[in-house]
């Protein structure tokens, strides 16, 4: 079975979705390869299959945001590209992804100490150009901008020691970078980042 729950400020909501988790993780994994391999003619029709099976039954009020918090395949799926009657799902409304839904305990004296303490990654000198991310460098330099606490690093500097150095002093610690996934056993997953070591 696959089973949700919609939590309100009011109200909280358990469902059983029409889908088994078998076919759901099927469906995640056939929608994943035709973005992948980029097959335009098979990604709506499973983009709208899921949207029918995952959000329409929620009844979600139009004019709320949601944070998912997902589980199992639905880690992988990208639920901002799913298809509803009233366009991609990210076009109707923000949507936004938390890991575990501990972390949006209101006790949570990290959480709550906000952006004041950001810590930003992004475009780590990976020695190649071709995995090279301008946009991410752009992206946490823009995080600066709008909280001028943040302290960014990118290139060389975005490394791991950097990152095990300064991670336990930050409120929000936020990584723009390659990243690879091993499905098989997710404890070998990891993040592209800067080696230090590198000459030139």
């Amino acid at each position: 079975e696959t089973l949700a729950w919609v939590v309100g400020h009011d109200n909280l909501q358990g469902l059983r979705l029409p889908i088994g988790r078998q076919a759901l993780h099927q469906s995640v994994e056939r929608f994943r390869k035709a973005i992948d391999s980029e097959q335009l003619t098979q990604i709506r029709p499973i983009a709208e299959s899921l949207y029918k099976q995952l959000v329409a039954p929620l009844q979600l009020p139009p004019d709320k945001a949601v944070i998912l918090v997902a589980h199992s395949s639905l880690h992988f799926l990208p639920f901002q590209a799913l298809r509803g009657p009233a366009g991609w799902w990210i076009e109707e409304r923000p949507l936004s992804y938390v890991l575990s839904a501990n972390a949006l305990s209101s006790g949570n004296p990290r959480l709550l100490s906000g952006l004041d303490q950001m810590i930003a990654f992004g475009n780590p000198d990976v020695g190649s150009r071709a995995l090279d991310l301008p946009g991410s460098e752009d992206e946490v330099k823009a995080l600066a901008i709008l909280y001028p606490s943040t302290r960014v690093f990118t290139r060389k500097d975005a490394s791991k020691s950097k990152v095990m150095e300064v991670a336990a002093t930050a409120g929000v610690l936020h990584i723009a970078a390659h990243a690879f996934v091993d499905e098989i056993d997710p404890m070998h997953s990891y993040i592209k980042l800067a080696d230090p070591l590198r000459k030139g």
